[in-house]
Formats: C-alpha cells, structure tokens, sequence
C-alpha cells in the first residue's frame, strides 16, 4: 500500500489560507478526492495544479491554495497531521493509463466562479464506464485552475480558468467522457465557457 506525501507550504488560519504540496502515486480520483475533502471542510479552492512526474509517469505531484475560515484551516491542517488528507492508493487500484500511448483531450473552462467546478470537472473524468476496456476511467495527465478578477486587484466578478489534458485507454471512453462534460456544461448554462479538443491525429 502506498502513501501520498503531504506537505503543508503554508498554514496560516489567522489569514485564513492553507497551501498544500501532495506528491503520490497516480490514480484515479485524486484530483476529485483532494477538492471534496477541502469543501468537505468550509475550504475554497483558489488555484491548483496537478502533473504526473517524469520519468515513467507513475507518480503525480499536486500544489493547492485554498481559503476559509480560521476554524477550517485549522481542521484541515489537524486531518493532514494525522495522514487523511487522501485514501492511500491500495493493491486493487486499476491499471494506470501510459499517456504516451494514450487518446488525449484538452478541456478548458472559463465561467463565473464558483465552489466546486474542480472537483465537478473531476468527478466527470474518474466516473467508471461500462465499455469493453479493462481502464473504465480517465486520467489527468496535466491540471492547472485559477481564481481571478475581472478587474484585476481592485475586484470584480470573480472567474475561474481551468486547463487540463486528460488520458483514455480507448476512444470510446474519451467520446464518453466530452459528452459527460458537454451534458453537465448544458445543465449548468455554460456550455459557451467550455472548449475540448481531440489531440489524437
């Protein structure tokens, strides 16, 4: 069994930010296993980025910023003392996706911010599918979300910027996965904010 290692960057509750370094083995639900346990806990995810690590990508390492109040912070920063911040990866995990070979697509979204759109995103990605393929899931190969203003310090309507590349062992999974997210873009009126692109030639 394998365990993520969880660095805390910064811990500030007195200002109400924490900044978290995770590296681990990759699989499936990380992203979306990081964002829930923060929300979980009254934290708003302000910017992540997530990469698998050269070179046999294996292995992932994860950067967050979040925000909340005193009390959260300070929740999260006791429940990463005590190893919880994410499920160890154990010996039934799926096989991982080698993005080298893999079918690639871009996903990017910008919209009007608000909690959840990550882990939504990624929920969406790690869902498991019932097709022929022995690796039923997606695969972040590479995420980064921000939070910013329209209008730059001095405030404005807050946006949220995401771009990812995500990995399937088939193209039936992936055209399962655009669809998954060109429904729930639908459902949520910002179907103009969000852009895919098939990478594969």
């Amino acid at each position: 069994m394998s365990f993520d290692r969880v660095e805390l960057r910064e811990f500030s509750p007195h200002n109400g930010s924490v900044t978290i370094h995770v590296q681990g083995s990759d699989r499936a639900g990380i992203i979306a296993g990081a964002t829930e346990f923060l929300e979980a806990n009254g934290l708003y995810v302000e910017s992540i980025t997530f990469n698998l690590v050269l070179p046999r990508h294996d292995e992932y390492e994860m950067g967050i910023v979040a925000r909340g109040n005193r009390r959260g912070i300070e929740e999260v920063g006791d429940l990463i003392g005590r190893n919880q911040f994410l499920l160890p990866a154990g010996e039934g995990e799926p096989v991982r996706i080698h993005w080298p070979t893999a079918y690639l697509c871009h996903v990017a979204l910008h919209t009007t911010d608000r909690a959840g759109l990550t882990a939504e995103i990624s929920r969406i990605v790690d869902k498991s599918r019932d097709v022929s393929s022995r690796e039923q899931k997606g695969s972040f190969v590479h995420l980064v979300g921000i939070t910013h203003n329209s209008a730059g310090v001095q405030g404005g309507t807050p946006y949220f910027s995401l771009r990812s590349n995500i990995a399937t062992k088939s193209p039936s999974v992936q055209n399962q996965i655009i669809s998954d997210l060109e429904d729930w873009a639908r459902r949520n009126e910002i179907e103009s904010d969000l852009w895919i692109r098939d990478l594969n030639p």
